[in-house]
C-alpha cells in the first residue's frame, strides 16, 4: 500500500459539536480517535480528542485522556474545568516565583510549590477581606483589554503590596510629615513591579 493510501485510510470525518467553553456556548468540530502513545503512557491506549474552531485558537487543539468511555463532549467539559487550575499555576509561576527556584535538595524542592500556592490563597483571601467594604475596586485597565471589569490576581496583589507600603510609609510620614500625594507614582509601580 503506498503511503499516500495508507494517510487516507485513517482520516476521519469532523464531526460539528455544541458546546460550553468558560461559560460560553461555542460550536466545534472534532474528530476521535485512540491510539498508542508510547513516549508518555508507554502501552497503555489514550483517548485523543482534535478541536478544530476553539474559540480564540487559530490552529487544532488536541485533548487527551486515559477514560476512553469519554466521549469528546465529556471530555471538552472537563478540559474546562481545569482552566481555574491552568490559571492559578500561570499566576504562581509569573507573579510569586513558583518558576524560579533552583533546588538541589529534595525538602527544598518539596516546599516551594506547596508555600507558592499557599501564598496565592492567602493574597485571595486578603483581597476578598479588604474587598467586602469596598464600591470600586482597583485595577489597571490596559488599552488592549478595555473589556475588564474584574480584577486579575495580578490586581489583586498589587493592591497588596501598596496597601502594605503605605502603612509602611504613613508611619515614616508620621515621623517627617512627608506629602502623600507625591508618593502616589511610586506606589503603582511598587504594586506591579
Amino acid at each position: 500500500m503506498n503511503h499516500s493510501r495508507r494517510n487516507e485510510s485513517f482520516r476521519l470525518p469532523w464531526k460539528r459539536l455544541d458546546v460550553e467553553i468558560s461559560g460560553r456556548p461555542a460550536t466545534v468540530h472534532v474528530q476521535v480517535f485512540n491510539a498508542l502513545w508510547y513516549k508518555v503512557a508507554r502501552g497503555r491506549v489514550l483517548r485523543f480528542v482534535l478541536v478544530r474552531g476553539w474559540p480564540g485558537h487559530t490552529k487544532d487543539d488536541v485533548l487527551v485522556t486515559t477514560d476512553l468511555t469519554q466521549t469528546a463532549q465529556e471530555v471538552i467539559n472537563q478540559y474546562g474545568t481545569r482552566w481555574s487550575i491552568e490559571e492559578t499555576f500561570g499566576w504562581a509561576k509569573s507573579r510569586l516565583g513558583f518558576e524560579d527556584p533552583q533546588n538541589r535538595t529534595e525538602p527544598a524542592a518539596e516546599r516551594t510549590a506547596p508555600f507558592a500556592l499557599w501564598t496565592y490563597s492567602l493574597v485571595i483571601h486578603w483581597y476578598r477581606q479588604w474587598s467586602k467594604s469596598r464600591k470600586h475596586l482597583p485595577f489597571r485597565q490596559a488599552p488592549w483589554y478595555t473589556s475588564k471589569a474584574l480584577p486579575s490576581f495580578a490586581d489583586m496583589l498589587a493592591t497588596l503590596r501598596r496597601e502594605s507600603w503605605t502603612i509602611w510609609i504613613s508611619d515614616q510620614v508620621a515621623k517627617d510629615h512627608l506629602d502623600q500625594k507625591h508618593l502616589a507614582p511610586m506606589l503603582d509601580i511598587v504594586g506591579y513591579g
